[in-house]
């Protein structure tokens, strides 16, 4: 169960800008005293990103940091909902207009405070920012106006004034009861609210009081009302760029308006185009806390009538949702998990399209106590015994009891993609907190933003129709004048079965109440996946109508782009897939050529896909369509005149058919290739791989098993590739590699049963085995001598192992460091999210090698840990070793210079993907390398990938163990066999 306190900060904000470096600005500069107008000719493909700050002193300021980064991701949310990627940048970013020039907005949600030392070189690259680049800024607040020591500043309100048309005249009073009005609705950012619509009420907030500056171009475009006065809560100001200020970070973070104002200051007066996170009115995430899981003798009375639920609420709504399990450690007190009734049914869970991952081994009640072994043990290794028992691979978990801390986080992010947590609500922090805790997190977080059961009946002593009305009330607040959003909902094993003071109704109430309000069902790792999707993508806008829109992204099948525009879409140049407001995105992206009006064209087209669908490939002309999805469920489709009454339908399992519109439904979730064609001609036989065979199968002859691998088809020879190449269904057995090791039966391992058994292994001369698959045994092999080679094995200088992150993208210098870490990704390569490049070391004492011995073979061998992002080993080659006989910069410790320190010898050995999480790499070292083993000291490797970033702006992360682990098996070896 969770509980949670009251947090409430006075000094949060946050700002996104950003505009694109590489496009060319035709810039003219009227300056009128301290404020100048920008004007640039169109553009054509101009990229939309923003970046968002992160305030160190801001935040160490704060009432709690942890609220701070709740600011900080309720403004990437925000983002989200404005549809515009961002970059998560820091104060050090600042300093430098390099970093600053390529977006079109800066979102700071908090900068009051600022390093001493880098207040001039961060007010002149932001004066560069809006003057010479027109860059808007987006903040709350005061800005920039203390030092980290809570100095004021010389000239406080200079750089409020000067960047942003603003300035502070009093305030700063708590308990004020206030209520938030929309002050002006011509201006594009409130245009959808009414003459003094009420955005929220509070009985105490923060108020703080800013006025123009005399001669600027601001707007008052949002009241603050107490019961004596009225004051400027959101001005909407033209410096170099379009700015938008709000008076607090409450103001800011509480209220659906921050998205609206970054779509105006990246868009102006132009119609926004956003990349949205799903084609539905928001994405609803439902968190189950199984408590009673760790409790064999009472799964019979929860988990099992709950799957009964989860089948029923599956058949009823299409939901799915995240159910998070305690293992248990105490059998002579009843707390264990039995996996023999478990595991099968867990996995039952997973068939309905859930997701199951830990809630931690024993249900601490208080993370923030815990040691950094007692977390990994709880969540890391509950983890992968999940994974063990449910062959099922679990990347995230939900933190019990109290509210945890920021160090916790710290830690679970060396080995969790995410983390479901503490509630983000109105007077409990800030609302639709999702995405990273700081820039340097690579761990999705979601916080709760509706109220949890326990919280609601079993704390605070509502009654069950009390606390669903509740969560009714949250989701209205939360979807209100919102932009397709994202909900977190928690809920416990015991309300929905045997606990009487909750009742079921409740929580099926709440699941209709979503779903009759439009809500998109998902698990929590799927929004995990989709919020790292957005922020890899790429969005380019231009014109005004039609507008042409680009995205550029490595999986868009469940994304749209969405209009914010009083017309509707009236037709879409050679795509026919969208609605009144958005056009659906297949799996490559692609670009659109938008047209908008007061009717739509009368094209074929694609209208509604159900919940998580992926669209795959479309093509038509308007009156036929061809397409293909992966999902289940109902798709609808407006049909052009000449197929109302003359239409044939290929690939829907039922059809249905009201003039105009037509319904098809899909009951197997799986791939469906669609066709929409006139009766009254042939069947198409669509063949994309041009292999000579189509998917359609009856009359286009054998169904094509494979429609996009030329390799597979029927008839085609099989070929030691791993695939079903002749689709009848069998791949065979010797084109398996049945122990991983990377070789299968056809590819010469003589025993596939044993992963140190393959071409090109060790050869071990005692062991009356062919390791290496050349068909001669122990001495028999050219590898062995007369004389018994000695087999010497050295584990890695814990204090010595660690990784290295790059200073700056292509800066090839190190920066951050980081050793001593025993987690999943202790030791890592790949890059971040801002493509910098992360390597590692690995030292060894080799020093009672003999000097006089003949080396005869050196293996390192390291153990896989986890991924983040994509797997970096498809993006970003194989991974390099370079040796160094010593240590690197002439110190064995690690430092930041080891990132470019000079090897012996560069890239020795290259290595390949060898698996996943806990998989053993063993890297076979050439003779070359020999010389360079130190017998009398340290022999450091420095391990890298071929590729120093891909430049997707997403964390792509390899990570390995280290010597800290608490797993002696999992630690970095060396294996050298020697002669005397």
């Amino acid at each position: 169960m969770s509980n949670y306190q009251h947090t409430l900060s006075r000094d949060g904000h946050r700002q996104r800008k950003i505009s694109n470096s590489s496009k060319t600005k035709n810039i003219i500069i009227y300056c009128l005293l301290l404020f100048c107008v920008f004007t640039h000719s169109a553009l054509s493909n101009e990229s939309k990103r923003v970046a968002i700050i992160y305030s160190a002193p801001s935040a160490a300021n704060s009432f709690d940091p942890f609220i701070y980064s709740q600011l900080f991701m309720a403004a990437q949310h925000q983002a989200m909902m404005a549809g515009i990627p961002f970059d998560l940048l820091d104060e050090n970013d600042l300093m430098d207009i390099n970093n600053l020039s390529g977006y079109n907005a800066l979102i700071i949600p908090s900068m009051q405070y600022v390093s001493s030392s880098k207040v001039d070189a961060i007010e002149n690259a932001l004066t560069q920012a809006v003057q010479n680049f027109g860059i808007g800024i987006i903040t709350s607040g005061h800005f920039m106006t203390h030092s980290e020591n809570n100095v004021p500043l010389a000239n406080i309100n200079q750089r409020m004034e000067h960047l942003l048309g603003v300035r502070s005249t009093g305030g700063g009073t708590w308990g004020v009861q206030t209520t938030m009005r929309a002050n002006s609705i011509t201006h594009p950012v409130t245009r959808d609210y009414s003459a003094d619509e009420i955005l929220l009420s509070w009985n105490a907030i923060w108020t703080f009081i800013y006025q123009a500056v005399e001669g600027g171009n601001v707007t008052d475009i949002v009241r603050l009302d107490t019961d004596t006065a009225s004051y400027p809560a959101v001005f909407a100001t033209i410096t170099g760029g379009r700015n938008v200020h709000f008076s607090s970070d409450q103001i800011m973070a509480d209220a659906n308006l921050l998205w609206s104002a970054i779509q105006w200051v990246v868009f102006g007066d132009a119609t926004p185009v956003g990349l949205k996170l799903t084609r539905q009115n928001n994405i609803f995430v439902s968190r189950t806390d199984m408590d009673q899981s760790m409790f064999a003798d009472e799964l019979q009375d929860t988990a099992f009538p709950l799957y009964d639920l989860l089948g029923l609420w599956k058949n009823k709504y299409n939901f799915v949702g995240s159910y998070y399990i305690n293992i248990g450690n105490k059998p002579g007190q009843g707390e264990y998990t039995d996996w023999s009734m478990s595991a099968p049914l867990y996995q039952d869970y997973i068939a309905l399209g859930n997701e199951v991952a830990s809630h931690s081994w024993t249900h601490p009640d208080d993370t923030a106590t815990l040691s950094h072994e007692q977390l990994q043990y709880e969540f890391q290794q509950s983890n992968a015994e999940i994974t063990q028992q449910l062959g099922y691979v679990t990347v995230g978990a939900a933190i019990p009891g109290n509210p945890e801390t920021i160090a916790v986080n710290n830690q679970l992010n060396n080995y969790l993609s995410y983390v479901s947590g503490r509630a983000s609500i109105i007077g409990w922090g800030y609302p639709g907190a999702y995405g990273f805790l700081t820039p340097d997190h690579s761990m999705v977080y979601l916080s709760l933003s509706m109220s949890p059961d326990f919280t609601l009946v079993g704390w605070l002593n509502y009654t069950p129709a009390e606390a669903m009305q509740i969560w009714q009330d949250e989701y209205a607040q939360q979807t209100n004048h919102a932009s397709q959003p994202i909900l977190h909902w928690l809920w416990h094993d015991y309300a929905a079965t045997n606990d009487p003071a909750y009742k079921p109704e409740m929580i099926e109430n709440t699941i209709d109440w979503a779903y009759q309000h439009d809500s998109e069902f998902v698990t929590a790792v799927e929004v995990h996946n989709r919020i790292n999707r957005f922020i890899a993508s790429e969005l380019q806008v231009s014109g005004v109508n039609p507008i042409t829109a680009n995205v550029a992204s490595n999986d868009a099948s469940l994304f749209s782009l969405r209009i914010k525009s009083s017309d509707i879409i009236s037709k879409v140049d050679n795509w026919y897939a969208y609605d009144d407001k958005q056009v659906f995105l297949p799996l490559n992206g692609g670009g659109y050529t938008i047209h908008l009006s007061s009717t739509i064209v009368d094209v074929t087209h694609i209208t509604a896909l159900p919940m998580r669908s992926r669209l795959l490939t479309m093509s038509g002309d308007g009156q036929k369509l061809n397409f293909s999805f992966f999902g289940k469920g109902e798709i609808l489709i407006h049909l052009h005149d000449s197929l109302v009454n003359d239409l044939e339908v290929l690939g829907a399992d039922i059809v249905q058919q009201d003039g105009k519109d037509l319904t098809l439904r899909f009951t197997s979730l799986t791939n469906h290739n669609v066709i929409l064609q006139s009766s009254s001609i042939n069947t198409q036989c669509i063949d994309l791989d041009n292999d000579g065979f189509s998917s359609v199968g009856g009359e286009c002859g054998a169904i094509d098993c494979n429609d996009s691998d030329a390799s597979v088809h029927p008839g085609h020879q099989e070929i030691c590739d791993g695939k079903d190449n002749d689709c009848d269904g069998i791949i065979p057995p010797e084109e398996i590699d049945a122990d991983n090791d990377g070789y299968a039966q056809c590819q010469g391992d003589c025993n596939d049963a044993i992963p140190a058994i393959f071409p090109g292994a060790l050869e071990h001369c005692s062991d009356g085995i062919d390791n290496n698959c050349d068909s001669f045994v122990d001495e028999a092999d050219a590898f062995c001598s007369v004389t018994d080679p000695i087999e010497a094995s050295f584990t890695s200088v814990a204090a010595e192992d660690g990784f290295i992150r790059e200073s700056s993208s292509g800066s090839s210098i190190g920066g951050l460091i980081k050793s001593a870490n025993a987690g999943a990704k202790s030791l890592r390569i790949g890059d971040d999210r801002r493509n910098r490049q992360f390597k590692f070391i690995v030292s060894f004492d080799s020093s009672s090698i003999p000097t006089a011995a003949t080396l005869q073979s050196v293996k390192l061998i390291l153990t896989r840990g986890k991924n983040s992002g994509t797997a970096p080993f498809t993006t970003h080659g194989n991974a390099v070793v370079d040796i160094k006989s010593g240590g690197f910069g002439g110190n064995p410790s690690l430092e930041s210079d080891d990132f470019q320190a000079e090897a012996d010898a560069d890239a020795i050995v290259q290595f390949t993907d060898q698996g996943g999480n806990k998989s053993t790499y063993q890297v076979d070292l050439l003779e070359t390398a020999f010389p360079y083993i130190n017998r009398s000291g340290r022999t450091q490797f420095r391990i890298s990938f071929e590729l120093n970033s891909d430049d997707d702006r997403q964390t792509d992360l390899a990570g390995f163990y280290s010597a800290d682990n608490s797993n002696p098996s999992f630690h970095p070896k060396l294996e050298v066999i020697y002669t005397p």
